[in-house]
């Protein structure tokens, strides 16, 4: 099996990452999946977005999850991509329609920095049952409390546990909250034998943030299922080479 090609926040090297221009753009370069995240806004309405305030990647202030979703649409989500000039934040709804034209899987990064509250997974197992993409998609959260609460209410979801550490024998730790896989920063996935026992495990490992091609290759070496990388056309490249 081939690694799959996870692009991060869409091709985010090359456009607005987390905005619907860089899940096309991935798409265009043959991606096989597209990875994002998603904050519950003031109305109780996915966003698409990956940090808890609006600075660096807008020309907004503030935490994303004081706003609605309109007042998150006024803003000008290409700010370091000038060509990009006018790209909105995406509320998660668009996306999956997106989804629905192309055969791209979907990898949810799951943000809530505290208690998790139950109206997102709630949300988010509905609008994933109504669009149809339950079998094309998987979630993640570096909170794995989130992780249970999504599970208690999609029984059957692809659950992967991030994190950025060295865990000790994680995969035992995944199997004991009933994840399916891994989502190390590559790392410390790719240390000797993590990729074996994960898969002994019945696990699979996704590592994350790889970017750089000498990286890249020690991804496919080490036979890790998936990767997360902000270039996914160089991935592919280097993949398929």
């Amino acid at each position: 099996m081939k690694t799959v090609v996870w692009a991060h926040r869409g091709s985010s090297f090359m456009a607005p990452e987390n905005t619907l221009e860089s899940f096309a753009l991935a798409a265009k370069q043959n991606a096989d999946g597209i990875e994002l995240d998603i904050h519950l806004t003031s109305d109780e309405q996915l966003a698409v977005f990956h940090d808890e305030t609006l600075e660096r990647t807008t020309n907004g202030t503030g935490p994303v999850e004081g706003c609605t979703m309109a007042q998150l649409k006024m803003l000008d989500a290409g700010i370091l991509h000038p060509e990009y000039k006018g790209a909105k934040i995406p509320a998660l709804p668009e996306v999956l329609d997106f989804m629905r034209g192309n055969s791209l899987r979907l990898n949810i990064e799951i943000k809530e920095e505290r208690k998790p509250n139950p109206i997102l997974a709630k949300q988010l197992a509905k609008l994933i049952q109504d669009f149809g993409l339950a079998d094309r998609t998987m979630y993640c959260s570096f909170n794995h409390y989130s992780l249970l609460a999504l599970r208690r209410v999609m029984p059957k979801a692809c659950i992967g546990l991030l994190y950025h550490g060295g865990l000790v024998n994680p995969w035992a730790y995944a199997r004991s909250i009933g994840a399916n896989c891994l989502h190390p920063y590559f790392r410390f996935g790719l240390m000797e034998g993590q990729v074996d026992k994960a898969h002994e495990a019945g696990l699979k490992v996704n590592v994350w943030t790889v970017d750089e091609p000498a990286d890249m290759r020690l991804v496919y070496a080490k036979g890790a299922d998936g990767i997360i990388t902000n270039k996914p056309d160089v991935a592919l490249r280097l993949r398929d080479s």
